[in-house]
């Protein structure tokens, strides 16, 4: 339930808490030292300062901002996201995943601003990964920012 006694907040705050929750696990201090680091994949349009008034505001009150903010569907947007993650990272432990499970996970996953050596690996793999490919290019799930 969304609080209504809480100060109002706009569409692109909404969507850093839901970016910081995703991706920071829920941590403003880590989503400004990485945004300050000017890490890849951050989003353009979040600014410190943004990032810094909220929580500041998370913490004069005393509450989270994604439980007091964030409808439902953008939780669940939020635990789906995480969710992909925890997926993508789990591949490397699972004893039946494919080498082309673990590609495209070195691919999604990779912190580099172009992963040449991931985009080699898949490449390398021929015409044989290209369905998957177009499975994953035509899946509205990888066009979601988070």
């Amino acid at each position: 339930m969304v609080n209504t006694a809480a100060p109002m907040i706009d569409t692109i705050d909404m969507e850093v808490i839901m970016h910081r929750d995703a991706h920071f696990g829920g941590s403003f201090d880590e989503m400004l030292s990485y945004y300050m680091q000017q890490g890849v994949g951050k989003m353009p349009d979040f600014e410190i300062d943004q990032m810094l008034r909220l929580q500041t505001l998370e913490k004069e009150l005393g509450e989270n901002l994604f439980d007091t903010y964030l409808p439902d569907p953008a939780k669940e947007q939020v635990h789906a996201a995480k969710k992909m993650y925890q997926d993508l990272r789990d591949v490397y432990t699972d004893p039946q995943a494919t080498q082309e499970s673990k590609l495209l996970s070195d691919l999604i996953l990779s912190e580099e601003e172009l992963p040449e050596k991931e985009i080699e690996a898949i490449v390398k793999e021929g015409k044989e990964i290209v369905p998957t490919l177009i499975y994953l290019l035509s899946s509205a799930t990888f066009y979601e920012p988070l």
